[in-house]
Parts: structure tokens; C-alpha cells; sequence
């Protein structure tokens, strides 16, 4: 059987100087962005700093913004969930900058949303594009497929996205507990689907299903770009394990 380049490229690791490019692209466009956002303010005073207290979901935000920092060191670790957890976060940062994007076009034609979105999506497809495929043949931890390994493992980037999309949203809303009962009951189908379990491929079906019904239907209060696009990756991850579930069904 003849090895395809992209399985090739696959078994290469990602080195330190490929992550790092992918890092430092990340923070120019990080901080391009801050630039065009960021008004010029006084200077708080140490005091102020040090007598004011961060709410929890200003840490999650740190939190949030920390995990994109440590994203494409993340693939240089031999460990398919390593190398899932880069890439879910990267993608989840390109898809949200697109969404802005869509914002600023569609919804807002007058705000400054689209340089801002343009600027967030790039900081995170520009380091997809440089890590590539490599890392993602690693058979290192549980994950050991023997057929239709890149589409389990676009199943599993693709839902690892959303949570962390939910988680986000949830933030963003200071509470939302439809979106984090969601994103729990994505946690545990993206826990079955790389263990290889039947039920973790029924209940990511069903969590999808269930996400995208309740982003439709205006549970999840979002804005309409965000629950377009939310309703919008669920339906890829409904279409990205049928040839699976079609081989299962011949069998």
C-alpha cells in the first residue's frame, strides 16, 4: 500500500523553531490587534493594581489567552492529545476571528470589526498553517486507530473547538449554564470518541445535534453571527464521522 505524502508528514515532529515562528505569529497579530482596539488610557497606579481583585471570568479569560500562547509548543509534545489540544485551540481562534469578521460585514458595516477579526483569525490559521500535519501521526497515549484515523482526529479537533468555544461563550455571557452543561456533555463524547468507544461517537452525534438545536433556537442568547456559527461547526462535526458510521452500518 503506497504511503500518501500527507500520512508522511504526518509521523515528522513539530521542531522548536517551527513552534516558535507559529508563536511569534501569534503574537504579532496578537498585539496588532491590541494596537487597533486598545485606546491609549492613564497608567493605573501600583496600588490600584495591587487593591483590585479579578473576577473568575476575567481569569478564565487569562486562562483563555494563555492556552493560545502554550498552543503551538503544545505540538511539539508526541501525544495525540497534545497535538489535538494545539490544534482545537488555534482553529476555535481562527473560526471566532471570522465570526468578528462576519460581525463587522454582515451586522455592523460601520465598526472597526473586521481589521480587528481579520487580525484574530490570522493569529490563529497563520500557526495551522505552519505546524501542519506534522505531530499528527503520533501514536503516542490511547488514539490508535486502524482506519479513518484523520477523520476521528478532525472529529475530535473540530469538538475540542467547540467546547472551548462554549467555554468562552460562557465567559463572555458571565454564566451561561445551557452553554456549559453543553460543553460538559462535549467533554465526555470527545473523552469516548478518542478512547475509541461506539458510545462516544453516538453521544458527539447527539451533543451536536443538541447544540446546534439550542443555538437555532435561541437558548444559548447569543448574537446572531455566534450562533451561526456555532449551529455552523456542529453541522461539520454531524458530516465528518459518516463515512465512518457508513462502514460501520456495511459491517
Amino acid at each position: 500500500m503506497k504511503t500518501t505524502a500527507l500520512a508522511v508528514r504526518s509521523q515528522r515532529p513539530v521542531t522548536f523553531k517551527r513552534s516558535l515562528v507559529a508563536f511569534l505569529t501569534t503574537i504579532t497579530c496578537g498585539v496588532l490587534f491590541m494596537t487597533q482596539v486598545i485606546e491609549p488610557t492613564s497608567t493605573p497606579s501600583v496600588s490600584d493594581v495591587a487593591s483590585s481583585s479579578m473576577s473568575w471570568d476575567e481569569v478564565l479569560a487569562l486562562l483563555f489567552m494563555a492556552a493560545i500562547g502554550v498552543a503551538p509548543f503544545a505540538a511539539m509534545v508526541k501525544h495525540t492529545a497534545a497535538q489535538i489540544f494545539s490544534r482545537a485551540v488555534l482553529l476555535q481562534l481562527t473560526c471566532f476571528g471570522l465570526l468578528v469578521v462576519g460581525q463587522g460585514v454582515f451586522f455592523r458595516p460601520e465598526s472597526d470589526a473586521i481589521a480587528g477579526g481579520i487580525l484574530i483569525s490570522l493569529a490563529g490559521l497563520l500557526p495551522l498553517v505552519i505546524l501542519g500535519s506534522r505531530g499528527l501521526g503520533s501514536n503516542a497515549g490511547k488514539f490508535a486507530p486502524d482506519a479513518f484515523r484523520f477523520t476521528l482526529l478532525a472529529s475530535l479537533v473540530f469538538g475540542l473547538a467547540d467546547t472551548w468555544a462554549l467555554l468562552f461563550y460562557t465567559v463572555m455571557e458571565r454564566g451561561s449554564v445551557p452553554m456549559l452543561a453543553s460543553a460538559g456533555l462535549m467533554t465526555v463524547a470527545l473523552f469516548g470518541l478518542y478512547r475509541l468507544k461506539v458510545w462516544g461517537l453516538v453521544v458527539c452525534v447527539s451533543a451536536n445535534l443538541l447544540i446546534a438545536g439550542l443555538a437555532l433556537s435561541g437558548v444559548f442568547d447569543l448574537p446572531n453571527i455566534l450562533t451561526y456559527g456555532l449551529a455552523a461547526t456542529a453541522g461539520i462535526q454531524l458530516l465528518l464521522p459518516l463515512p465512518l458510521i457508513k462502514a460501520m452500518i456495511r459491517k
